[in-house]
């Protein structure tokens, strides 16, 4: 729901980094993705892991997703996606608003990404956290306070990767159960199906 209300809603922890070391349920098997949700300690909303092998390479996966200005093509129910400020060649601060169905409005924050690469073991970790005093608040939109995500990429073949991303959100707000339900499982599946497909390219 990542980096968005999902990478928020899916490109979130209060501050801290979200941990692969819960207890995951199994939401969703499909064509190879598997969703998994449990208990946040920061928030109501449960969070999230997802985990896919992919064609492609961690350097490619990396170039998709600093690619923040695209995230709309490929990130469920992102409305639009900017870079603020790129402060090196693997850290970068962005700003994005996520779309959310009526009565709900909708969500934005700012987002600092950061990727550290081990090429020893052909790996590399994306960490991001919002910073939701980076930027003033935008009326008519709800800024979420707390997110955290991070993705776990590792070669595992020729030009197949390994992917684990998991994210801890808190939203902001009131958000009705049913729209809190598509940002849970339709939204992290849609967003790595999309994915997988510009791998590919």
């Amino acid at each position: 729901m990542l980096h968005n209300l999902l990478i928020i809603l899916f490109i979130l922890v209060s501050g801290g980094k979200p941990t692969s070391d819960k207890s995951w349920q199994l939401v969703k098997d499909k064509d190879g993705i598997l969703v998994y949700t449990s208990d946040s300690e920061s928030s109501a909303l449960k969070s999230i892991k997802v985990s896919a092998v992919l064609d492609g390479t961690p350097e490619k996966l990396w170039a998709v997703v600093q690619d923040v200005s695209k995230q709309q093509d490929w990130v469920y129910a992102t409305k639009s996606s900017k870079l603020l400020k790129k402060t090196s060649a693997s850290e970068l601060l962005y700003y994005v608003e996520t779309e959310v169905p009526w009565p709900a409005s909708n969500r934005d924050i700012a987002i600092r990404m950061k990727m550290t690469e081990n090429k020893a073991n052909q790996s590399l970790t994306i960490n991001t956290v919002g910073l939701p005093k980076a930027m003033p608040v935008n009326n008519g939109k709800v800024r979420v306070p707390n997110l955290a995500a991070r993705w776990e990429v590792k070669s595992v073949g020729r030009n197949k990767i390994r992917v684990d991303y998991f994210l801890d959100l808190d939203p902001g707000g009131a958000i009705p159960a049913w729209i809190s339900n598509l940002f849970v499982t339709k939204g992290p599946y849609e967003t790595f199906a999309n994915l997988r497909e510009l791998l590919k390219k």
